[in-house]
């Protein structure tokens, strides 16, 4: 898509089908969303999930463009217009649909909006407009793209979090606290999975006060729309740490594969570790579940408090899923639901009710009180 830029899809206005328009309100009421675009984003997100260009059963669909237009910065947000475009572009060259003009893209744009609504108002109508079940739906449910996406991006591959020197990103930040009146000379850069941290040598320790109070500044500086960095001390003299919050768009993913590598060079059957992570500095993290039985994890909404949950699951059924049990009490129903067919639940199922959950931990106490006793009696026989 070399013919158009980010500010021409963010100008420009968006109309979808009649029939997309009509279910668009439906969703938007069904699930008390707030604006239509918010409906529109789940019906476009719904559709390109799905492999092919076309909708089912008729490969040549007119679709009309006579529904109620929404303007781009609405329908996408200045914040995600990027990955949006990213999404649709892909999926388009990925299927033969290849996008080369603002107007290809808003054809785009039309077809998923109208396949995805009628998409979900099927689901919509599957569970008998069932809130809760409509909601857990569109959480579990799997993208149809994985094994086409697999083989097309051989040649595409996410550069892991590195240290080194960057002699760019390091001089924009020089030359930005020179603006300040700040002296200081660029010592190293780590990239993280979300952040960037230089490693700032200040050339006059007093000028520390200046650069605290003039974050804001450095971010207007730097081109920050939405952050501001935060500063810390260096684990040298004069030295400070200047951590830089990158865009979305650039954040190194953590899947998977990370785990698998973290249990495979942490094989030891002897301890509870389980992998929480990545720390800012792209480095592992780990915690010893053993040394630590009781844990909290705490967090705003979307700061990926359930991901950790999953990574803890996860390595504990990696490592040790011979001699494990697992109790979950999940009462949203939404986040344990993968786990339901384990054999290895306590209990047999995933449980929710909260005076179910309170049998099934009285039962495992009184089966841990069992064991013990069996303990005693053998070291007195």
């Amino acid at each position: 898509m070399t013919n158009i830029a980010i500010e021409q899809v963010l100008s420009a206005r968006y109309r979808p089908s009649a029939e997309a328009d009509q279910h668009n309100t439906a969703i938007k009421d069904g699930l008390f969303l707030s604006t239509r675009a918010a409906a529109a984003r789940l019906a476009i997100g719904r559709s390109l999930s799905l492999p092919n260009t076309c909708i089912e059963g008729n490969e040549n669909s007119s679709i009309d463009a006579k529904g109620i237009e929404v303007q781009g910065q609405t329908l996408f947000s200045v914040t995600d217009i990027a990955a949006w475009i990213g999404l649709i572009v892909t999926h388009g060259r990925l299927y033969g649909n290849s996008i080369e003009s603002l107007d290809d893209f808003k054809s785009a744009v039309r077809f998923h909006w109208h396949r995805g609504a009628q998409l979900l108002m099927a689901d919509w109508t599957d569970c008998n407009q069932d809130y809760d079940r409509f909601i857990k739906v569109l959480i579990t449910r799997r993208a149809a793209l994985a094994e086409r996406i697999a083989s097309s991006r051989t040649d595409v591959r996410i550069p892991p979090p590195s240290k080194g020197n960057d002699e760019s990103q390091n001089a924009d930040v020089v030359g930005a606290l020179s603006e300040l009146g700040i002296l200081a000379e660029a010592r190293g850069v780590c990239i993280g999975p979300r952040l960037t941290r230089h490693d700032i040598g200040l050339l006059d320790v007093s000028q520390f006060d200046r650069l605290r109070k003039g974050l804001h500044q450095l971010a207007l500086s730097l081109g920050m729309k939405d952050s501001v960095p935060a500063v810390s001390l260096g684990s040298e003299a004069k030295s400070v740490l200047i951590d830089i919050a990158r865009p979305r768009a650039q954040w190194t993913p953590i899947d998977l594969s990370d785990l698998k590598r973290w249990c495979d060079n942490n094989a030891s059957p002897g301890d509870l570790s389980v992998f929480m992570g990545l720390d800012v500095n792209g480095e592992c993290v780990s915690i010893d579940l053993g040394a630590a039985p009781h844990m909290l994890l705490g967090g705003a909404t979307g700061m990926g408090k359930s991901v950790c949950l999953h990574s803890v699951i996860l390595s504990l059924l990696l490592r040790h899923k011979n001699d494990l049990q697992l109790a979950l009490v999940d009462p949203k129903q939404v986040e344990f639901s993968p786990y339901s067919d384990l054999d290895l639940l306590f209990g047999g199922e995933v449980v929710s009710e909260a005076t179910v959950a309170l049998k099934l931990f009285q039962r495992k106490r009184s089966t841990n009180d069992a064991a013990q006793s069996k303990v005693v009696e053998r070291r007195d026989t």
